[in-house]
């Protein structure tokens, strides 16, 4: 997962130990994930041949590839209260826009028989062919909520060191 952000900050309200701005700009997120499943196999020797698939080794390879790229528009709120050189920095924002997403699935099995012939025969176990094999895209609108909280500790008049946690959920 990673993205960009780029925003208009405009001072909402303030006093002497906080303020509150308002943000509107634009994200950018990319989420990308891979599972790759191999299974290899060798029959013991004195097994059936007629049962299962009469291979007497093999390997059998499924992989399953999602990237969803999401652009859009985001308004929201940061803030900061201060008390001496601590400081507690909340943060909110919302993304409105459109995630193209694609999904790759490829399968392929190599299989060893007793007259020593390895055929490569397509699909995997879970990927397989004229069902799910393939590329396929789509483009969908998507919602991108974010929150995120800092605490920090003012270390010198340019340096403030801080911890925290973010949360962003990509819809779709």
């Amino acid at each position: 997962v990673w993205g960009a952000e780029a925003n208009y900050r405009r001072h909402l309200a303030g006093g002497p130990n906080f303020k509150l701005d308002g943000l509107v700009g634009y994200r950018f997120l990319d989420v990308r994930e891979q599972l790759v499943i191999t299974e290899r196999f060798a029959r013991t020797p004195d097994s059936d041949l007629s049962v299962g698939v009469p291979a007497v080794s093999g390997a059998i390879t499924d992989s399953f590839r999602t990237t969803n790229r999401f652009h859009g528009g985001q308004i929201g709120l940061a803030g900061t209260v201060q008390r001496g050189r601590w400081s507690v920095d909340p943060r909110a924002t919302i993304a409105f826009g459109s995630v193209h997403q694609t999904a790759e699935i490829f399968g392929a099995q190599s299989l060893t028989f007793a007259n020593g012939l390895t055929t490569v025969p397509p699909g995997g176990l879970l990927a397989v062919p004229g069902a799910n094999i393939g590329r396929f895209s789509r483009d969908k609108f998507a919602v991108v909520p974010e929150v995120g909280l800092n605490v920090g500790w003012q270390a010198t008049e340019r340096l403030k060191l801080f911890v925290g946690y973010n949360f962003l959920y990509l819809s779709s």
